[in-house]
């Protein structure tokens, strides 16, 4: 997976999840 600050806040969360 890229980086967090690569990853957008919608994919951050869906990645939570």
């Amino acid at each position: 997976m890229p980086p967090a600050r690569s990853i957008r806040p919608l994919s951050f969360s869906l990645v939570s999840k």
